[in-house]
């Protein structure tokens, strides 16, 4: 799928420009010449091969837009979460005598115990 969406000339480094419009001609290319290579060639396996390539690439597209729209519920529940947190657990957290830095602290390590214990189920 080619990247169309613009980028910002300020932000996006210029290596990262280049490879994004290598990238965008390597998939432009690469469409015409199996478009151009099934119509001219008379070899049935090239074409079944071309045709499976073509299948495969069209489920793929599809996966990708199925994991863009569950990214964007994702991205939607996140935001929504954190402006609860900023609006309403942060402040009244702050309200409190609680040390948040001890808090924060504690989490840090619970994280880490977490993590580890991961890491021994996984082997």
């Amino acid at each position: 799928m080619l990247n169309v969406t613009p980028y910002d000339k300020e932000s996006v480094h210029p290596f990262g420009r280049c490879r994004g419009i290598v990238a965008n001609g390597i998939e432009i290319e690469s469409v015409m010449l199996s478009h151009s290579l099934a119509r001219n060639t008379l070899d049935p396996a090239v074409k079944r091969q071309l045709a499976l390539v073509r299948r495969i690439e069209a489920q793929q597209l599809a996966a990708e837009k199925s994991v863009g729209r569950e990214l964007g519920k994702l991205m939607r529940l996140v935001e929504h979460h954190v402006e609860e947190e900023e609006t309403g657990m942060f402040p009244d957290m702050r309200q409190t005598d609680t040390d948040l830095y001890e808090v924060g602290g504690r989490l840090a390590a619970r994280r880490v115990e977490a993590l580890l214990s991961l890491r021994r189920a996984a082997g």
